[in-house]
């Protein structure tokens, strides 16, 4: 993740971060994978939004919610 950090490119690019296998008991939420990776303060340093969501492939849940955070992040700021 401190790579990422990094990475010119990316410094007021949006970032999300798809979360599979919400299905599995010992699944990581969303809070806990913005902590354990300090996301806020990514957010801050690269002056960008960052969003994670939990998604299920074999559910197949949670890809709205990322395709409206995408398209309004689109509208917003490209």
């Amino acid at each position: 993740m401190d790579e990422l950090i990094e990475v010119s490119e990316l410094m007021g690019k949006p970032i999300l971060f798809l979360l599979n296998k919400k299905d599995l008991p010992e699944a990581m939420d969303e809070i806990q994978f913005s902590e354990k990776f300090k996301l806020h303060s990514m957010a801050k340093r690269n002056k960008t939004d960052i969003r994670v969501e939990g998604v299920c492939a074999v559910k197949g849940t949670g890809k709205e919610i990322d395709q409206v955070f995408l398209n309004y992040l689109i509208l917003k700021k490209f």
